[in-house]
């Protein structure tokens, strides 16, 4: 059973983090930077478009993920061959053009990661899912309309509720909710975009 889906209130929000997220890829994958590079007096704008931004991605790099700082993820992308930079940020191109996909004879979906090692795979990957994981659940530095702010951004448990409310089948709170593309339960989990 498909649903129709509901943008979310934060999806400007949404769209300024994976802006940042591709901002910071790019840095990252830039042949000119190394991982000494990576330091807040670099990290500024123009690089990112705010100081506030700025000062978020900062904080947010200094998070421990599994034992290491995602700051030492970044520092290892920076230090990744010139060859391997330009196929993770090829990849990244290609994945982040979703309205490539909407045309008539769209492209081929990159199915298969790039071609760079697995250590440098894996600090991309952790470094990436930490937005998921880390950012988004403390908060990002947006209001739902994508405005920079410094504090009260939006955070997925604001998200949850949100999608939760506006795709109920009933209006009951106490309704059974379901996903939007299984159509299966979406029980206690905080989840609402598995």
């Amino acid at each position: 059973m498909l649903k129709p889906i509901v943008q979310p209130f934060c999806c400007g929000a949404l769209f300024a983090c994976r802006d940042l997220q591709l901002k910071l890829t790019k840095w990252l994958c830039d042949p000119a930077i190394s991982a000494a590079d990576i330091c807040e007096a670099n990290l500024v704008p123009p690089r990112v478009p705010t100081q506030i931004e700025a000062d978020w991605l900062w904080t947010f790099l200094q998070k421990i993920d599994a034992e290491k700082s995602l700051l030492i993820r970044a520092q290892t992308l920076a230090n990744m061959p010139v060859t391997d930079k330009g196929l993770l940020s090829d990849w990244v191109d290609s994945v982040s053009n979703l309205a490539s996909q909407f045309q008539t004879t769209p492209p081929s979906w990159p199915i298969i990661r790039p071609a760079i090692s697995n250590e440098f795979w894996n600090a991309f990957k952790e470094l990436m899912q930490a937005f998921y994981k880390k950012a988004f659940r403390s908060g990002l530095p947006y209001l739902a309309d994508s405005t920079p702010v410094a504090t009260g951004g939006v955070n997925y448990a604001q998200f949850v509720d949100a999608f939760r409310n506006s795709h109920r089948l009933n209006p009951d709170p106490n309704a059974r909710e379901v996903c939007v593309i299984c159509g299966g339960p979406l029980g206690q989990t905080p989840e609402v975009d598995h």
